[in-house]
């Protein structure tokens, strides 16, 4: 049964009506859940009809062949034919300024004080392409909150009396999110759509549910791909270079990794959690210990110990003895040396960072270090005004990504009320360097993404945009949980290339890659806690703001050549 067949069929008495085409919506879901949507029995024969009809008399399915619309609980006969007095004849000047029979979802209908509203949607792959035929243009106010459910406004045009606006519907998320909610908030989509695109109180708390429900449920998801990555570790699979070893030319980096799953598997996500995943955790912890070297660790199993690798072990347990432990790299001055002056052990050993810096505090190991005496209760050996003196030229020796820097030294700065001035800064600076998409830097987005929020939460960020940009990082997300490995960390060469003074374009660099830190840090990201109801019109503000040039570094290469290493090696910083 074609829609104009429909429309024509259906009384013009009716408030409104939205129609969907099943054969799209079968593609895209089980007809189970297509029965769940719309709460037909289960009992409801699809191959039988051609569309569903919401109507404000009842729901009603077309006969595929035929021309009767039935209520498909009863079975009763809901319209019989086309009639004169119809929805059509109603509506004609809107339906004439769309192709009704190509139209996978169509609606039309009054709800006063608003005028006759008209949408048609045609899909395409996976997604919905809208046009929605209001009086005015929407304002646009709470449209990030669109995302929630998969929904992105493309603006409009003036077309004669009407202003015809352009939605873009991800349906499978739609779908899902719908899944997620027991489809118990199906009328508000409708809501939206009849009052012009306009999102009042009720509707904002609704796509805030939404948003809580895909994030909370992503995190899960997330976390279940953390224990699957530390099983690996246990049992020997990490040695695949997607997983826990590094995709560079090098083997270090099988040590820190583990810190980071381990930060995640002290979170629960549900109830279920604390008792299901607690010998993964024991076992990760074991298997952590076993690559202990004293009371530290290195960032690779043979490898020397290093304040950095130990420092960011520690992120996931609490060990006071470790972190007091970590005074031997101090330099007397708050901050602290990378390796140990007095170890020369593997001083020619580039995959450590040879001698590029060794002789130098690093800034971001010193953050991560102060964070930990803070948490363990320890006295701190590092002042804000350190912290305060390096943050125009913040980075670390190994650290490939200024958003890894930025949560090192957020976390240093966590709750620490003396230095509200120096986290407020830093903020202003992340959120001025946030995409239009809520997406954060240009190259490894995903891992950058993640750290700019756990970087966010702990300077004390909680508002909307949290919740916004938590959205935007799980469309990262693979199907299995995971993320795309990132390259948080490098190592410089030990000498410049053919015997040149140590600079950094000279530099051999070399970049590692990890599954697990990416897939850790993006399930602790989507643990962030937020309140999606505040907005701070300061964020709004500090979002308007220039970027610093750190963040438009286009790749992993520009950035440490032009601000990590300028610190430690010979060459200046780029204005």
């Amino acid at each position: 049964m074609l829609a104009s067949q429909i429309i024509r069929s259906l009384p013009a008495s009716l408030d409104w009506m939205v129609l969907f085409d099943l054969s799209t919506l079968r593609r895209m879901a089980a007809d189970e859940t297509v029965r769940g949507m719309f709460f037909l029995p289960q009992s409801t024969d699809l191959d039988l009809h051609s569309h569903v009809v919401l109507t404000s008399r009842g729901t009603v399915a077309a006969d595929r062949e035929g021309s009767r619309l039935i209520d498909p609980a009863s079975g009763a006969v809901f319209c019989a034919g086309e009639t004169e007095a119809c929805l059509y004849r109603r509506f004609s000047e809107r339906f004439d300024l769309v192709p009704v029979d190509e139209a996978d979802c169509l609606a039309v209908g009054e709800m006063p004080p608003f005028p006759p509203v008209l949408l048609q949607l045609r899909a395409e792959a996976e997604h919905g392409e809208a046009r929605a035929i209001f009086a005015e243009e929407p304002s646009g106010q709470h449209y990030e909150l669109l995302k929630a459910v998969g929904i992105e406004y493309f603006g409009g045009s003036r077309e004669g009396p009407y202003y015809v606006a352009r939605f873009r519907n991800h349906l499978p998320t739609h779908i899902h999110s719908g899944i997620l909610a027991g489809f118990a908030r199906t009328s508000h989509c409708n809501l939206f759509f009849f009052r012009h695109g306009s999102i009042d109180r009720r509707l904002e708390y609704g796509l805030i549910s939404a948003s809580t429900g895909r994030v909370s449920w992503a995190a899960e998801q997330a976390r279940q791909a953390v224990v699957r990555l530390a099983g690996q570790a246990e049992s020997g699979e990490a040695q695949a270079p997607t997983r826990l070893r590094p995709a560079g030319p090098l083997t270090s980096g099988d040590v820190v990794p583990l810190g980071f799953l381990l930060q995640v598997l002290n979170h629960h996500t549900s109830a279920d959690s604390i008792f299901r995943d607690v010998e993964v955790r024991k076992r990760l912890t074991s298997l952590l210990q076993s690559r202990r070297q004293g009371l530290l660790w290195p960032d690779r199993v043979g490898g020397r110990v290093s304040s950095t690798a130990t420092a960011l072990v520690l992120q996931g347990f609490r060990d006071p003895e470790a972190v007091e432990a970590l005074q031997v790299f101090s330099d007397g001055e708050g901050g602290y040396y990378p390796w140990s002056l007095t170890d020369e052990k593997g001083s020619d050993d580039t995959s450590s960072g040879g001698t590029a810096g060794r002789h130098q505090a690093d800034f971001a190991t010193t953050c991560l270090i102060r964070a930990l005496r803070n948490d363990v209760g320890l006295e701190t050996t590092t002042g804000v005004g350190y912290l305060a003196s390096r943050f125009e030229s913040r980075s670390g020796l190994c650290f490939a990504n200024p958003y890894l820097v930025d949560w090192a030294l957020a976390s240093a700065l966590r709750n620490d009320e003396a230095a509200r001035e120096l986290r407020d800064r830093l903020a202003a600076e992340i959120l001025a360097s946030m995409n239009d998409d809520y997406s954060f830097g240009l190259f490894d987005v995903p891992i950058s993404s993640a750290f700019a929020i756990l970087s966010l939460a702990a300077l004390g960020v909680a508002d909307r945009t949290i919740r916004i940009a938590q959205l935007r990082l799980l469309d990262f997300m693979e199907p299995d949980g995971a993320f795309a490995a990132g390259t948080p960390f490098y190592s410089p060469g030990a000498t410049g290339r053919g015997g040149r003074r140590a600079r950094p374009e000279n530099l051999d660099l070399r970049f590692h890659g990890h599954e697990a830190v990416s897939t850790a840090a993006a399930a602790l990201a989507l643990l962030a806690r937020c309140s999606p109801l505040e907005r701070d019109p300061d964020i709004l503000k500090e979002r308007s703001g220039e970027a610093h040039p750190r963040y438009g570094c286009r790749d992993h290469t520009e950035y440490v050549q032009s601000f990590a290493l300028p610190p430690y090696v010979g060459g200046s910083l780029r204005a």
